[in-house]
């Protein structure tokens, strides 16, 4: 389930890890990333993650079939 707010909506898909979708200087971006607990206790996001435009993103989601038959070969 995710969770919004004036930042955007962020959906958690695993331990640390998240999808938040945000606006950065007026454009919207899908942001996959790490998070990590920060020493006040707060979950702050890390370096290890990738933002995409709107425009990648609907290029990720029109791959989504072919991404998925080869994950299963695996």
């Amino acid at each position: 389930m995710g969770q919004g707010g004036e930042e955007g909506a962020m959906f958690q898909i695993g331990y640390m890890r998240y999808v938040r979708v945000s606006c950065f200087k007026g454009k919207g971006l899908v942001d996959i990333r790490e998070f990590y607990a920060g020493k006040d206790g707060d979950v702050k996001p890390g370096r290890k993650g990738i933002a995409l435009s709107a425009e990648q993103w609907n290029q990720l989601k029109e791959i989504i079939p072919e991404v998925d038959a080869a994950v299963k070969k695996f």
